[in-house]
């Protein structure tokens, strides 16, 4: 599991709106612990950083790309981040997305799994991460279609393709995107869950009106033409089949002890009932609070751990991370 989060605009993004980029990065961390990566273009051409940081200490490494506020400097109408979960590869730069192809033409973000990639797929899926063989595999002519039909893969996908200058989506069904656009039909916000737009518009202090709020649809691969005419202007849109699965996936089992991070095993139907463990150490709990909400960035006390307020899980993998009360509101749907 990770997070994917984003905007596109017809126009050049404003700093209220590159604001918000910043609380959907900083949101995305719920669903992915291990790297953290944007990708974006500028009239001088594309840019990308990764990094094993959180997405605020990845901006304030790479300050010469935002300013002392965590906001991107650079003059762009589309922006794509990623916060990684690692399921095959370890953890590091080199495995952290978006990934770029060697021939230079793909560069994309993915939130999924190819299930034992080596063995299914083509000599240039030889690589130690599944998301980097598919984008390798795009370089060579892999399409969608082959990637849902041939092999046993979850994704949502988003990726720049310079040899049509087009941002693409595509998603199966087994990974999510929401996205809304605005009332204007002018910027596209695009996140793995919807709080992470709806918080961030707010902790920006935006009030945006919203026309069209809805889930990407399974089996379509939308593209987006980079161009100074509008990028939402002549989106194309393409269906591919949904191979059909015999039975769901299992989810993963529940964590066996308690620890810092994980929860007990909660689900959603269980979200009010799961307390965070409160048997940890000194230093475990200073390492869970010390930078505060993952979201908001207020301090959090232990106290209101204790009381199991700012508890925030991602439910289906287990994985808890500090949070306020307010923001674990958004995130509790």
């Amino acid at each position: 599991m990770c997070g994917i989060v984003g905007i596109i605009s017809n126009r050049r993004l404003t700093r209220p709106e590159k604001q918000t980029f910043s609380w959907m990065l900083y949101a995305c961390r719920f669903r992915g612990v291990h790297g953290t990566g944007l990708f974006w273009e500028e009239p001088e051409g594309v840019f990308y950083i990764k990094d094993t940081l959180s997405p605020e200490k990845l901006m304030e490494t790479y300050d010469d790309s935002f300013d002392t506020s965590n906001v991107i400097k650079g003059d762009i109408s589309y922006v794509v981040g990623h916060c990684r979960q690692k399921t095959v590869g370890a953890t590091s730069l080199e495995n952290c997305h978006p990934f770029l192809s060697k021939d230079g033409a793909i560069l994309g973000v993915h939130n999924g799994t190819v299930h034992r990639h080596q063995n299914q797929i083509p000599e240039y899926f030889k690589s130690e991460v599944d998301s980097q063989a598919i984008f390798e595999a795009f370089s060579n002519g892999y399409t969608v279609d082959q990637l849902e039909s041939d092999t046993e893969t979850d994704f949502t996908l988003v990726w720049r393709d310079d040899n049509d200058s087009t941002l693409n989506f595509a998603r199966n069904d087994y990974r999510p995107l929401r996205v809304m656009l605005t009332e204007d039909k002018q910027t596209l916000y695009f996140a793995s869950e919807t709080w992470m737009i709806t918080r961030s518009l707010q902790m920006a202090n935006r009030s945006v009106k919203i026309s069209e709020a809805r889930d990407m649809p399974v089996g379509t691969q939308w593209s987006f033409p980079i161009s100074d005419k509008g990028m939402l202007q002549n989106t194309t849109e393409r269906k591919f089949e949904i191979k059909e699965r015999h039975k769901p996936r299992p989810l993963p089992a529940p964590a066996s002890k308690p620890g810092p991070y994980h929860s007990p095993g909660a689900t959603k139907s269980r979200a009010n009932e799961v307390k965070p463990p409160v048997s940890w150490t000194d230093s475990e709990w200073e390492a869970a609070l010390s930078e505060g909400c993952q979201v908001c960035s207020v301090p959090i006390e232990k106290k209101e751990f204790d009381s199991g307020e700012p508890y925030q899980a991602c439910f289906t993998y287990n994985l808890q991370t500090p949070v306020c009360g307010v923001c674990r509101a958004y995130a509790d749907y």
